[in-house]
């Protein structure tokens, strides 16, 4: 049984439950304002909920036919449950739908088990980006 449920963020409700989240696991929430101007800037959020409590979120954009994965944050008592991995299938989906060719992310290269993850999962390191921290983009074909 499948215990995770995908939500969309599409109105105000969920646009204050998205900030509640984020009050839980970034050290800078973000405020309802920044997440209506990202939504009208094309990037979409999702809440994810597991056994009916929210578990963390993720935000996406699409451009240049890839789907860009931009933050996918997991509050960490609900790590450890493939979480992660289900919503990677989802986006798979979502991506061959939308007819995108692949899944690009940065990770922080100092964040070993998010690197382990993505490459378990099938990512591969592309590049590295050195602009903020020591990062590497990592990308999975459709």
């Amino acid at each position: 049984m499948n215990h995770l449920r995908i939500i969309p963020v599409t109105n105000e409700e969920l646009v204050y439950s998205l900030c509640a989240v984020t009050e839980e696991l970034l050290d800078a929430p973000l405020l309802p304002e920044t997440i209506c101007e990202d939504i009208s800037n094309d990037f979409e959020y999702f809440l994810l909920s597991y056994d009916y409590t929210f578990a963390g979120f993720s935000k996406i954009i699409e451009s240049d036919n890839l789907l860009h994965l931009d933050t996918i944050h997991i509050h960490e008592d609900f790590r450890g449950l493939k979480i992660f991995s289900s919503l990677l299938k989802n986006y798979v989906e979502l991506c061959r739908l939308r007819k995108l060719s692949k899944i690009i992310l940065t990770c922080d290269k100092q964040n070993r088990n998010a690197m382990d993850c993505f490459k378990h999962l099938g990512f591969q390191e592309t590049h590295k980006d050195v602009s903020v921290s020591p990062s590497a983009i990592m990308e999975l074909s459709i």
